[in-house]
């Protein structure tokens, strides 16, 4: 399995000229509930379908009101290169 991976990460690499891995950026819009303690890559993410209130911002306003980490459903695969 780790092989088939490393072929697949090496054929992005050398084919499409960049890297296979989604990142978080500064710039990217996130997503977060008040009580809730992590930030999310995507509005539609399911641990948000009960939530009423959906907060949006900066990865760095996300951080600001105490969500620290990223979502492990829709943020699993991404890597967060913010500060």
């Amino acid at each position: 399995m780790k092989k088939a991976l490393s072929i697949l990460l090496i054929f992005c690499f050398i084919f499409i000229g960049t890297s296979c891995s989604k990142h978080v950026t500064d710039t990217s819009t996130v997503y977060w509930v008040p009580n809730g303690m992590v930030y999310h890559i995507s509005e539609n993410c399911s641990t948000l379908s009960r939530s009423k209130t959906i907060l949006n911002g900066t990865p760095e306003s996300a951080k600001s009101a105490k969500k620290l980490r990223l979502c492990s459903v829709c943020g699993n695969g991404y890597i967060d290169d913010t500060n």
